[in-house]
C-alpha cells in the first residue's frame, strides 16, 4: 500500500488548502444564517407571470374574463391558439409560465412545467379562480374579485413563509456542494501532479505490484479524499439544516448530496487528465466552481435567475443539484435531476478513463 499511504501523506501536505476552503464555508453559513432575510411576499408579489390563453377559435366569454382578472393582477397574458401538444412545447421552451386551453365554455386545461414555482403558482391561481367562480356564480363578479384578492393574498403570503424556509435549506446546501465542488476540484489534480515529481513517480514505477493495484490505490486515496470532505462538510452542515429538512425529506436531500458527490468525483479525475500545471488547476477550478456556482444558483435563488443562465447553467451537475433540493418534497420530483446526475458522474468517470487511455503521460492514468 505505497501509493495509497503517500496518498495519505499528501493529503496532510495539502490540509491547509482544505481547511481554507473550510473556513469560507464556514463565512458562507455565517452570511446565510444571519443575514438571509429576504423579503420573500415582495419577491412572489412582484414576479409577474407570462401566462397563455389558448383558444379554439371562437369567442369565450369565460376566457375573456379569466385573462382581464390575469392582467388585473399584473400578469402579461398573451391570446393565442394552440394545441396541447404545442403548449406543451411551449413550456418545455419557456415561452410561457402557464398555458390555459379553454374549449367552449368548460374550465381549461392548465399546461405548466410542476418543477417550476411559476408554474405551480399559475395552476394554483387558476383552481382558486374557478373554485370561488363555481360557489359565487358569475353574477356576483364583485364579490368574487374582492374575495379573490384576498385569498390569493393570503395564499402569498403562505408561499412566502414556506418559501423562505425552503430557500435558506437550499441556500446552505448550495454553500456546501461549491465548497465540495472547489476542494475536490483543486486538491484531487494538485495531489495527482505530486505523482509526478521524479521522486514520487520513480517510487511509484518501482513499486513491487501491478500498475492496475496502483491506479485502484490512487482511486482509493480520491475517494477518500472527496467523500470524506464531504461527510466532514455535511456534519458541520447538518445543525444549520435540520430546521428546514427532516424525516424523509432530508434523507431525500442525503441521496441528492451523494449523486452530486460522485459527479463532482468523475470531474476531478477528468481534471488529472488534462492539467499539467499546479498555477493552472488553481486557477481553473476557482474560475469553474465560481462561475458554475453563480449560474446554477448557489448564490443567487434559481427563481431570480434569467433564462439565458439558466439554459447555461443545465450543462452543470450543480444546476439539477440545486434544482432538487428544492423540490425535495418528494421522490417523483426529485427523480429527474437524480437520474440527471448519476448520468454526469457516469459521463465523467468515462470521459476520465478515456482520456488516461489515450494519454500516457496522464497523472491519473487508469493503465500507467
Amino acid at each position: 500500500m505505497i501509493i495509497f499511504r503517500t496518498y495519505l501523506r499528501l493529503i496532510q501536505k495539502h490540509a491547509p488548502i482544505i481547511v481554507s476552503y473550510l473556513a469560507i464555508f464556514v463565512v458562507l453559513a455565517f452570511i446565510i444564517g444571519g443575514g438571509r432575510e429576504t423579503e420573500d411576499q415582495d419577491l412572489y408579489e412582484s414576479a409577474p407571470l407570462d401566462l397563455a390563453i389558448a383558444l379554439d377559435g371562437s369567442d369565450n366569454a369565460l376566457a375573456d374574463e379569466f385573462s382581464v382578472w390575469l392582467v388585473g393582477m399584473g400578469h402579461r397574458v398573451s391570446i393565442t391558439s394552440m394545441t396541447e401538444m404545442e403548449a406543451r412545447e411551449a413550456i418545455f421552451n419557456e415561452m410561457f409560465d402557464a398555458v390555459f386551453i379553454f374549449q367552449e365554455d368548460l374550465i381549461p386545461l392548465a399546461v405548466i412545467d410542476w418543477s417550476s414555482t411559476s408554474g405551480y403558482r399559475a395552476r394554483s391561481f387558476a383552481d382558486t379562480y374557478f373554485r370561488y367562480r363555481e360557489v359565487l356564480g358569475e353574477e356576483n363578479i364583485n364579490a368574487l374579485n374582492a374575495l379573490l384578492n384576498e385569498s390569493v393574498a393570503v395564499t402569498l403570503l403562505k408561499m412566502a413563509e414556506k418559501g423562505g424556509d425552503r430557500d435558506t435549506g437550499v441556500a446552505f446546501m448550495s454553500s456546501l456542494a461549491y465548497i465540495v465542488l472547489l476542494v475536490s476540484t483543486t486538491v484531487v489534480p494538485l495531489i495527482s501532479q505530486s505523482f509526478t515529481e521524479p521522486a514520487l513517480h520513480a517510487r511509484s514505477q518501482l513499486s513491487p505490484y501491478p500498475a492496475r493495484a496502483r491506479t485502484l490505490e490512487m482511486l482509493l486515496g480520491s475517494a477518500l479524499l472527496v467523500f470524506g470532505a464531504a461527510v466532514l462538510l455535511f456534519l458541520v452542515t447538518l445543525p444549520m439544516i435540520l430546521p428546514f429538512f427532516q424525516g424523509a425529506q432530508l434523507f431525500r436531500v442525503g441521496v441528492n448530496y451523494v449523486l452530486f458527490v460522485g459527479a463532482v468525483f468523475g470531474l476531478s479525475y477528468v481534471f488529472c487528465g488534462f492539467l499539467r500545471n499546479r498555477l493552472a488547476i488553481t486557477a481553473i477550478s476557482t474560475v469553474l466552481s465560481l462561475g458554475m456556482a453563480f449560474v446554477s444558483g448557489a448564490f443567487v435563488p434559481q427563481p431570480m435567475l434569467g433564462k439565458t443562465a439558466l439554459a447555461l447553467s443545465k450543462v452543470f451537475p450543480l444546476y439539477y443539484f440545486i434544482h432538487a433540493n428544492r423540490f425535495s418534497a418528494s421522490w417523483e420530483a426529485m427523480a429527474p435531476d437524480l437520474l440527471i446526475q448519476l448520468g454526469f458522474g457516469l459521463f465523467f468517470l468515462f470521459l476520465a478513463l478515456l482520456l488516461s487511455r489515450l494519454g500516457s503521460r496522464s497523472r491519473c492514468s487508469l493503465f500507467a
